[in-house]
């Protein structure tokens, strides 16, 4: 399993996110690295969940 990208976890918490989630997915697509582990550390439970809903999405695709 690869670890996606910050646009693959963005997008999913675009999708599949609540409010506060799909805001923060517009910080995690506009932010500079420093400020994505800034992001990364304030919120790990958002971040862990929708990078694992990332990779998975990522698996079927290489699967389909």
């Amino acid at each position: 399993m690869k670890n996606p990208d910050k646009l693959e976890i963005a997008y999913c918490m675009q999708k599949y996110g609540g409010a506060f989630v799909k805001a923060l997915s517009q910080v995690i697509v506009l932010a500079d690295p420093a400020n994505v582990e800034k992001v990364k550390a304030a919120w790990p439970e958002y971040w862990e969940k929708y990078s694992t809903i990332a990779a998975s999405k990522d698996e079927q695709r290489m699967e389909g």
